[in-house]
């Protein structure tokens, strides 16, 4: 029996910047984590590596807490971050530090000690009875009127999130053909299957979806013929027959919700509210079901706000003062 022999690594400078960037990212992708997550972390170290750069510092062991501070100092009060975008990238940071002491190139993390408060951003979506109007005023008759239709329903049935949506494709894409399908939408059986967040391992999960959906999805495959372009797989298509992209989505969408007086309306408020209704009808564990967090954790701070919000109206509806006379 023959031993398939591990593949050298390049040799290098220990502790060189560059080059253990790209051995911790291909860690990282060897871990599970997603091109998304894998880019938002390249960037944000990429980025510190140019600052350090101006010190001629290229070494890992060189890197100092007080370089770290000035660094997210110098974004926040000179390129404009947000206290947000410094966390976030202060957390990319600290998270290939960890990794570099891990792998023994350095004794100290030197972004153990740095942190950044900000107040963080509750997000309250529409009441759904200000949603479902958004979906009944756009037409039935022209083909990307239906195309809306199906995508804006299944963003609220399904909570599905922007990326999944896009992502679709069409159900009865022949198999072996290309790529192997991330999302699709099984009309029959009332069911779409998505890729976990994060998943490379080709999982699959299952949300149901509800007869009015199928519909709205069978509709728009009758007259997706007349904007695709032969050999496309996408669900969904635009003006040019190739898969829609997330910004159109987005543009799409706060589209649609002006046109009934919800200006600047996202995608994901539509999932929140579908989670959030689920939340406080069903419970915590049905909408977290729903919402496909890995953790209940995600799910309550995540929809912690429309929690508070719901107990709120309660409050006033249900418990309201006795009319108070002048």
């Amino acid at each position: 029996m023959s031993i398939t022999p591990f593949p050298r690594r390049a040799q290098m400078v220990p502790g060189d910047l560059a080059t253990l960037q790209t051995e911790w990212l291909d860690h990282r992708r060897a871990r599970g984590a997603s091109l998304n997550t894998l880019s938002a972390y390249g960037a944000d170290v990429t980025h510190f590596r140019t600052y350090l750069a101006q010190f001629d510092i290229t070494l890992v062991q060189l890197a100092s807490e007080q370089h770290i501070n000035r660094w997210l100092d110098d974004g926040v009060l000179h390129l404009g971050w947000g206290r947000r975008t410094a966390s976030r990238k202060a957390s990319s940071v600290r998270v290939f530090f960890a990794w570099a002491e891990a792998m023994g190139y350095i004794r100290h993390n030197p972004s153990s000690e740095v942190r950044i408060k900000f107040r963080p951003r509750r997000v309250i979506s529409p009441e759904m009875a200000a949603l479902v109007p958004v979906i009944e005023a756009i037409g039935t008759a022209a083909p990307v009127d239906l195309r809306d239709r199906a995508m804006l329903m299944l963003l609220l049935d399904a909570a599905l999130r922007a990326g999944e949506v896009v992502g679709l494709d069409i159900p009865d894409r022949p198999r072996g053909t290309a790529r192997t399908p991330l999302y699709t939408v099984q009309v029959n059986s009332l069911r779409v299957h998505v890729r976990p967040k994060g998943d490379s391992d080709g999982g699959m999960e299952t949300v149901g979806i509800e007869p009015q959906t199928v519909s709205a999805v069978r509709a728009w495959l009758q007259v997706r013929p007349q904007l695709a372009k032969d050999g496309e797989h996408a669900l969904f298509v635009n003006g040019r027959g190739q898969r829609v992209s997330r910004h159109l989505l987005y543009t799409i969408v706060r589209k649609r919700g002006a046109a009934v007086g919800i200006p600047e309306l996202h995608p994901h408020l539509f999932r929140h509210r579908r989670v959030g209704d689920v939340v406080e009808k069903l419970g915590l564990d049905v909408g977290s079901a729903l919402a496909r967090h890995a953790c209940k954790a995600t799910t309550v701070n995540v929809y912690g706000a429309h929690a508070a919000e719901v107990q709120r109206n309660a409050v006033r509806t249900q418990a309201s003062l006795p009319e108070v006379r002048a």
